[in-house]
């Protein structure tokens, strides 16, 4: 505990911090006891208070000064009290709000969720649809391609018939004097 610098005597006397008044829990509970006995005193002097000590009177303005204190501090404690409640009822709200926002959320989320799920078997769908066309394209172009080499070898193949045949023909036509000689034969007889 602080004393005054002023206090050199025994006595109860409070100490100043930031001009407050700073007591410690034993010279309050003294200041008490010698108020309730300044009171009796007072009572028992029937209102003289000329004859009190101007020790005890400092001490009852002390403790009246430090019950002012006192129910000021309440009146601020009630005030904080009251800013508190006000704060967490707005945060209470708060919660609230942001619960019912992660509940659409979640609401979305399953929706989206579901969608997901159909677009994926539609996804899935169509990549067989396409595996099967690209199949179907390629077996085509497969048999396409056969037929083309087939018509070129028939290609090949006619033109090399129709050369022969040419080759035959100007044959024959070389060959025709000889075969009318072999018509003019005789007949046989037998």
């Amino acid at each position: 505990m602080k004393r005054s610098k002023y206090d050199d005597t025994n006595d109860l006397s409070p100490s100043l911090i930031n001009d407050e008044l700073v007591l410690s829990n034993v010279e309050i509970n003294n200041i008490v006891g010698q108020k309730s006995k300044f009171r009796s005193r007072d009572y028992n002097n029937n209102g003289d208070e000329e004859n009190v000590e101007p020790q005890h009177r400092r001490n009852v303005t002390l403790v009246e000064r430090y019950e002012k204190r006192c129910r000021r501090d309440k009146n601020e404690e009630s005030i904080l009290n009251a800013a508190r409640q006000e704060e967490l009822e707005r945060k209470n709200i708060e919660i609230q709000e942001l619960r019912q926002q992660i509940a659409e959320l979640n609401e979305v989320l399953e929706k989206t969720h579901s969608d997901l799920k159909v677009f994926d078997e539609e996804n899935k769908l169509l990549k067989r649809a396409v595996a099967i066309q690209n199949s179907r394209e390629q077996r085509l172009n497969e048999k396409f391609a056969q037929h083309e080499e087939i018509m070129l070898q028939a290609s090949i193949h006619i033109g090399n018939l129709e050369k022969h045949n040419s080759e035959l023909r100007a044959q024959l036509l070389l060959d025709e004097p000889y075969i009318d000689t072999l018509e003019q034969r005789p007949p046989d007889v037998f």
